[in-house]
């Protein structure tokens, strides 16, 4: 045991941070202001990781957490940071990282709305019948009984659940949007009526997928547009913060009826055709195919004609043909390519709205990006609270258009 460690600071994962004998210590569960007894529990050549044994003093900033599996599912890291507090750490990490890697000083905004009960999708692991999450870093089951990030009618619905033969079933997907609920089963499933009454859609998917009930989408409606969303179409899991995060792409690319957009890594097309009616044209490229045959889905039932969904890989695909005027980008985690960074710089598009996931590959993308745009504005999005994660929606005007 190590005792009475104050920590200093955090990491960019919200863990505490100890300097004991020139060795940086990360500590889980801690922040800055406690004071902590420690034992270490990985110890490496530059760094050790280490568990709280005993909170000597804690931060008024630390709360107790009410999840009874808060320090062992791993979904969560930060839930006993307040959440005032948790949305400066956000704000901070941010800041610091365009600071050290792009030498650039930003105060920006952060966006948020529940603290609680926001997701609208969760991927439960099934175990001898019993559902839960897996412990991280292995594949041992945590049986739930509910979680404090989903929406509340997931939690509702695992009691039903519950009830069903779950013996050949290996993954439970809930997803939800304001009105509506899908379930999919990975695995065999039998006897499902119990749940019928209460659900949209109901699909099994074993060798192949199979409709057991309903519909094999559910919809959702933000600012009198509809989307559908399948099974494995990727959509915000924060439905209130997406609105709001959607309402600021629009606003930075200040789009109207004379000018064109290119959306990579479009999607289902959400943003896109958010855009596409103050557009004079929108083109969008994703990679997954039933993403794309939904965004063809989405624009149909919206009744929109300016825009053209293309299904391909954007780092293999994107070429200097693609010269639109406004340039909106969402990618995954690991950012942008190589090449698509290459094509971006070839074509001077008048304005770039980027939106990210991860600060780090954000601020690499930017790095080389800011050679030919300049940075404008900058706004965060909590679309996981209780999580380390926070979105950035940042917007770049080329330089040659600035006066």
């Amino acid at each position: 045991m190590i005792k009475k460690q104050s920590i200093e600071t955090l990491n960019h994962q919200g863990y505490g941070i100890v300097r004991l004998n020139n060795k940086v210590i990360f500590v889980p569960y801690a922040i800055k202001g406690d004071v902590v007894d420690i034992e270490i529990v990985n110890n490496y050549k530059k760094y050790a990781l280490a568990n709280v044994l005993d909170y000597v003093i804690k931060s008024k900033d630390h709360k107790e957490v009410i999840c009874p599996y808060y320090t062992s599912c791993g979904g969560c890291q930060i839930s006993h940071m307040n959440y005032k507090k948790q949305l400066e750490f956000k704000q901070d990490k941010v800041k610091n990282i365009f600071n050290k890697y792009l030498d650039l000083e930003i105060s920006p905004e952060i966006i948020c709305d529940k603290e609680f009960y926001y997701r609208n999708k969760v991927v439960f692991h099934v175990v001898d019948s019993k559902i839960g999450y897996y412990k991280e870093g292995t594949n041992d089951l945590i049986e739930i009984q509910g979680c404090r990030l989903l929406d509340k009618r997931i939690n509702e619905i695992l009691p039903l659940i519950r009830k069903l033969d779950l013996t050949y079933v290996e993954k439970i997907m809930i997803r939800t949007t304001t009105k509506e609920m899908m379930i999919v089963f990975y695995g065999y499933i039998d006897k499902i009526d119990i749940l019928k009454d209460k659900v949209d859609s109901i699909i099994q998917i074993n060798i192949k997928e199979k409709l057991l009930h309903g519909k094999n989408y559910i919809k959702e409606e933000i600012n009198d547009m509809k989307f559908i969303i399948s099974h494995d179409s990727f959509f915000q899991v924060n439905t209130n913060v997406m609105k709001k995060m959607y309402d600021k792409v629009l606003e930075y690319s200040n789009v109207d009826n004379t000018k064109t957009v290119l959306d990579l890594y479009c999607g289902t097309g959400t943003i896109g055709l958010y855009l596409s009616k103050n557009a004079m044209s929108v083109t969008g490229i994703e990679i997954i195919e039933d993403a794309i045959k939904d965004a063809n889905i989405n624009k149909e039932i919206n009744n929109i004609t300016n825009t053209t969904f293309i299904c391909g890989d954007v780092g293999r695909l994107i070429n200097n043909e693609y010269k639109q005027d406004i340039l909106i980008v969402d990618p995954p985690r690991s950012g942008l390519s190589d090449r698509t960074r290459k094509v971006i710089l070839d074509n001077d598009y008048e304005t770039i709205v980027y939106v990210s996931c991860d600060p780090m590959t954000l601020a690499r993308d930017l790095k080389e990006l800011l050679t030919k745009y300049e940075l404008i504005d900058i706004t965060l999005y909590d679309m996981f609270p209780n999580t380390y994660h926070v979105e950035s929606v940042v917007l770049l005007h080329h330089k040659k258009d600035e006066k």
